[in-house]
């Protein structure tokens, strides 16, 4: 970890704001990389509404899981693991999903197209009926 500034700016109509050459000319002498990545954002309050809706009509669907359930299920499925050392046995690790909280806004619009296929091949259900 370093303790540099981490910079988010926007171009826009070809200008940049000023805050980029602001945030660099602060920098103590020395040489530098600048590695540049587009911005995502976390899924929206939309997507985790609609994401939780579909979950409740699965659950109905399916009628042995709970959205709950599903929402883990789904993780396991669709979301790729991360592995972690336990805390309690050091030598031992753990693959876990990641947290659907992490997802970017285009990450969770893919997860949630798989959820739904699934929910289509699984218990045929019409999507189009409950979400539009």
């Amino acid at each position: 970890m370093n303790d540099f500034p981490t910079i988010t700016f926007t171009k826009q109509a070809g200008a940049i704001t000023t805050t980029v050459r602001d945030a660099l000319a602060v920098l103590p002498d020395g040489e530098y990389q600048l590695t540049i990545d587009k911005a995502t954002r976390k899924r929206s309050t939309e997507q985790n509404a609609l994401y939780w809706k579909i979950l409740q009509i699965t659950a109905e669907w399916s009628k042995d899981y709970t959205p709950e359930d599903l929402h883990e299920l789904f993780k396991q499925e669709f979301i790729p693991q991360k592995t972690v050392r336990s805390k309690i046995d050091k030598r031992r690790k753990r693959k876990l999903p990641k947290s659907t909280t992490q997802l970017s806004t285009v990450e969770f619009t893919e997860y949630i197209k798989k959820v739904q296929a699934l929910g289509v091949t699984m218990w045929a259900i019409d999507w189009d009926k409950y979400l539009l």
